[in-house]
């Protein structure tokens, strides 16, 4: 080789590139954010006489040892990093186990007392025997799917002799035998299905709407088990280079339909399934050009006005007593951030530790925002009493997440516990909670700083009176509450006008429970003082009332009687139409025990 041409070959070398350093792993900041997280939520959720920490705020009413629990969620977090670090996958074991544990927790931290529920609603006893009726569900328009399915379950519960048919209302048996057998259905459902993806389902087992399948007299078990059937169907179509076939669309169209006859909240499925349709559209130029997001966004407008045009939607400023709370309102807000906010906060800390997972955030972004902008558009009149109904809807807006967050690859070990530890934190106390008497000292608590529909119109005594009186009535407490929560309003209710109406239910709760004498003082004191109060034992509300009515009546026939009353004669008329209404409505077989007074 000359010497030109060596020196034109060392030229065009390149240049020697000096060793590059070794890349560091990315710093896993899930294990200090999950600590962070549950010890400032526990903190926050100790502070007393406040509204705005309502969904944290169980562990005041647990025994003082339940102070260890978040303290020991966050200590094994952090005895365990380092293991959870070099962990590669959970043991198959680790996946059936929950699935059981989950399962039997749903018996054993069923709700006993309901201070708090849903949209459902309890039924009288049903008449025995079985009819061709009884198995076939009502057509879409005359009803929801799960009110055909609860007076099934009623009956069958019924025929095999499954609770005493001695209470006033001794459906709330069944519905939490429906709620239960549902929650067993939806989580052995998403156990088979996912079994490859352990993380996806420990997120679906362990999130607060799964107190919803804690025997709560409600409407969503039924419903979250066909969203579960929904987003199933959507998991595949999330990862990345998957083609969204017609066919694929259409059986989402398909499950979507029978999700918004089992509950009107399926219309948040809209929003995933407009990303899925974009998708399809992609194929066709002219819509390619369209951004991915213009879908969902119009869907949310659609709906949004919607909702707002229709009687389920609140105003923009409050113009009339005792309305919803207007929208983007304290109160709105309150309810957003604990019951919507709050349960998805800890999947933000999955991005602070995997930033390659964030160029996934924009389509769940887009879904969360606009989901959220429906929200505030909803009326919920009960506030803090529709905390299920709230994490019902969280579900709707958390599981885009973990598609788009988790589609191709799983979550590592140590971020997925450190969500877990969160979502354990907002479930386990309130399931403990809600299994005892302590339901009842935190509605007691919770009810007077609710600002709610409800309580506004008719006492927050009234409203938790008549809540707690929906209950099944053999355990003394509660029978105890809703007669300390009457007196309460008859003396203390504001504005005033409101202590007659909890005066009326004193008095007819007093009979219903056994306790004649101390009714009959009330019920004279009432008459004496406003005579017109009659007609309020004889209004639709208090007539439910089945134990010791005739008693009741009887009383005030010989009150009226004595005083020889003028509306004597059209008062027993009313009463004998009462009693052949009242015959046809077998709510109980025989009295139960505490109504067999003297």
């Amino acid at each position: 080789m000359s010497k030109t041409s060596k020196k034109k070959f060392r030229a065009s070398r390149p240049a020697a590139v000096p060793p590059a350093a070794p890349s560091l792993p990315p710093r896993d900041f899930s294990v200090p954010y999950a600590a962070g997280f549950i010890l400032s939520a526990a903190l926050f959720g100790l502070v007393p006489d406040t509204f705005a920490n309502h969904a944290w705020d169980y562990l005041q009413f647990l025994p003082a040892g339940w102070l260890l629990f978040p303290a020991a969620l966050v200590a094994v977090l952090f005895l365990s990093r380092k293991r959870l670090a070099a962990a590669s996958s959970v043991p198959p074991a680790v996946h059936w186990a929950a699935a059981l544990a989950v399962s039997a927790c749903f018996v054993l931290f069923r709700t006993r007392i309901h201070c708090f529920g849903g949209d459902g609603n309890v039924s009288p006893l049903l008449p025995p025997g079985f009819a061709l009726s009884d198995f076939l569900p009502p057509p879409p328009g005359r009803g929801r799917f799960d009110g055909w399915l609860r007076p099934a379950i009623e009956k069958a519960c019924g025929a095999l002799g499954l609770f005493e048919k001695s209470e006033v209302m001794p459906s709330m048996l069944a519905a939490a035998v429906h709620s239960v057998v549902f929650g067993v259905l939806f989580v052995w459902t998403a156990a088979v299905v996912l079994r490859r993806r352990t993380d996806l389902f420990l997120l679906l087992a362990t999130g607060p709407f799964v107190f919803n399948f804690c025997g709560n007299v409600d409407s969503y078990a039924v419903s979250l088990v066909v969203a579960l059937a929904f987003f199933l169907a959507c998991r595949p179509l999330w990862r990345a280079g998957r083609p969204v076939r017609s066919r694929d669309l259409a059986l989402l169209a398909l499950l979507w339909a029978f999700g918004l006859w089992t509950h009107p909240f399926h219309a948040f499925g809209g929003f995933p399934l407009a990303v899925l349709a974009a998708r399809r559209l992609e194929r066709f130029p002219r819509a390619a050009r369209l951004p991915g997001w213009l879908f969902p966004v119009l869907w949310g407008v659609a709906f949004f006005t919607a909702v707002k045009c229709s009687k389920w939607g609140n105003a923009w400023v409050e113009w009339k007593f005792a309305a919803p709370p207007p929208t983007f309102s304290r109160d709105t807000l309150t309810h957003y951030a604990n019951s919507i906010l709050l349960p998805v906060l800890p999947l933000a800390g999955v991005l602070a530790c995997d930033p390659s997972r964030r160029r996934r955030l924009r389509e769940p972004a887009v879904l969360f925002l606009s989901e959220s902008l429906v929200f505030f558009a909803m009326a919920f009149t009960l506030g803090a009493a529709d905390q299920f109904n709230y994490f019902h809807l969280a579900f709707f807006f958390s599981v885009p997440w973990w598609l788009s967050l988790s589609a191709d690859r799983p979550l590592p070990p140590g971020p997925l516990a450190a969500v877990l530890a969160c979502r354990l934190f907002l479930l386990v106390p309130m399931a403990a909670v809600h299994s005892s008497h302590a339901t009842i000292r935190r509605a007691g608590a919770l009810y007077p700083l609710d600002p709610c529909h409800h309580n506004r119109v008719m006492s927050w005594q009234t409203h938790l009176g008549l809540c707690l009186a929906d209950n099944l009535q053999g355990d003394p407490a509660i029978r105890s509450a809703v007669l300390a929560a009457f007196a309460d309003g008859a003396r203390n209710a504001r504005p005033a006008g409101f202590r007659f109406g909890n005066a009326v239910y004193h008095a007819a709760f007093l009979y219903e429970y056994g306790e004649f004498e101390a009714g009959r003082r009330e019920l004279h004191a009432l008459l004496d003082a406003a005579p017109e109060a009659i007609r309020w034992f004889l209004s639709p509300r208090p007539a439910f009332i089945q134990c010791n009515r005739e008693r009741l009546w009887g009383d005030i026939d010989r009150f009226l009687e004595e005083r020889r009353s003028p509306v004597l004669a059209e008062y027993r008329g009313v009463v004998a139409q009462l009693r052949e209404a009242a015959a046809a409505a077998p709510y109980f077989v025989r009295p139960p025990p505490y109504a067999r007074g003297p």
